[in-house]
């Protein structure tokens, strides 16, 4: 594999850290293969509380999610919006603030899975923080 080829799928949303294991084969004769071990943790540019949203009750209809500001730095939320269904944004979201806070309401007592992106300011990355709603009874797998 050609130097900074990618390796796999994009990390899941919620994911912050991880073990890789990647096999090396090589040309040197002593040692034509081995494994690397990879233990990686993601530094986000805000800091998030939570890292994803769940709701488990039927009573439960919305909760906040903060995003502040590294060392009280000011951010500012350019977009927010949510791939999936069962979930939505209510009311509006502060444009510039060291601390923001993002309501998401459900929009059923249904099992739901979608994701919340926030696109900041001088970030090229979006933020992806995973939004699940798991009310009594079947359960949906969580990786599906």
């Amino acid at each position: 594999m050609p130097c900074g080829a990618a390796v796999g799928p994009l990390i899941e949303p919620g994911i912050q850290a991880g073990l890789d294991v990647i096999t090396v084969e090589t040309t040197a004769p002593l040692q034509a293969k081995f494994k690397l071990y990879l233990d990686w943790k993601l530094e986000l540019p805000v800091k998030l509380a939570p890292t994803r949203l769940v709701l488990f009750t039927a009573e439960e209809v919305a909760k906040v999610l903060t995003v502040e500001g590294k060392d009280g730095k000011s951010i500012s939320v350019e977009k927010a919006w949510i791939e999936g269904s069962g979930f939505r944004l209510e009311g509006q979201i502060q444009p510039v603030a060291s601390k923001v806070e993002v309501q998401v309401t459900r929009g059923a007592v249904t099992t739901s899975k979608a994701v919340l992106f926030l696109k900041l300011k001088d970030e090229a990355a979006l933020l992806r923080i995973p939004l699940l709603c798991f009310p009594p009874g079947p359960r949906l797998d969580p990786r599906e």
